[in-house]
C-alpha cells in the first residue's frame, strides 16, 4: 500500500508513464531509495521482506501448476528421445521465475516419467541459492540457473517454457520467447510497480 500513497509525487517527478527500468519505480521511490530496484531494496527491510514472502507463498499455493494440462505427449516424446540418444536431450521444461521449484515438483509428481534431470529452474541468483540450500530431494536433480529476466533466454531448444511468478512487467517474456514457441503460463505475471 505504501507506493499507492506516493503515486502523485512519483508521477510529478517521472511523468504518467510506465517505468522504463528496474529502478526508479513507485515501490522504491515511496521508500526513499528510487535508485534501487525492488529486489535490491527488499533485503534492507526485514518486515517488508517477510510480508512479501508470505504474499508470494499465498499466491503460489492458490495457483495450481498441475492438474490443468496433460503433459503425457511430452512424456512420450522424452521416452522416444531417450531411446535414441545416450546423452539426455534438450530441456523438457524451463521454469522461468520458478521460485522454489513448486511448479516443477507439482508437474513431476503428476507426470513422474518426465526426466527430472531435464527440467531447468530459473530465477534470480539469490532465489536459486535458497533452493540449493533447501535440499529438496527432487530439486537436487533439476538444473538450476540464476538469470536476469531482462536478458535473452539462455536455454535454447527447450520443449516448453513455464512462466511462474514473474514480479516484473511483460518485458522479460519478450526476451525469453521466440515467436514460434509454445508457452505454458502458470501463476501470475505481476506488475512492475510492486
Amino acid at each position: 500500500m505504501t507506493p499507492f500513497f506516493y503515486l502523485d509525487q512519483y508521477f510529478q517527478k517521472y511523468g504518467r508513464k510506465e517505468p522504463e527500468a528496474m529502478n526508479h519505480i513507485p515501490a522504491t521511490f515511496a521508500r526513499g531509495c528510487p535508485e534501487l530496484s525492488f529486489f535490491q531494496y527488499l533485503p534492507s527491510d526485514p518486515a517488508y521482506f517477510h510480508r512479501f514472502t508470505v504474499g508470494m507463498d499465498l499466491i503460489e499455493k492458490n495457483t495450481p501448476a498441475s492438474g490443468i494440462y496433460d503433459f503425457s505427449w511430452l512424456v512420450d516424446k522424452a521416452k522416444v528421445e531417450a531411446s535414441r540418444e545416450p546423452e539426455p536431450g534438450r530441456a523438457v521444461f524451463v521454469d522461468v521465475g520458478g521460485g522454489r521449484g513448486q511448479a516443477i515438483v507439482a508437474i513431476h509428481n503428476e507426470f513422474p516419467d518426465l526426466p527430472i534431470e531435464r527440467f531447468v529452474l530459473q530465477d534470480r541468483q539469490e532465489t536459486v541459492d535458497a533452493v540449493v540450500a533447501g535440499g529438496h530431494p527432487l530439486l537436487q536433480k533439476v538444473q538450476k540457473m540464476g538469470i536476469d529476466f531482462h536478458q535473452e533466454q539462455p536455454v535454447k531448444g527447450r520443449y516448453l517454457p513455464i512462466f511462474s511468478l514473474l514480479p516484473s512487467s511483460l518485458q522479460p517474456l519478450r526476451a525469453c520467447i521466440p515467436s514460434s514457441l509454445s508457452l505454458f503460463l502458470c501463476g501470475i505475471v505481476g506488475e512492475r510497480y510492486m
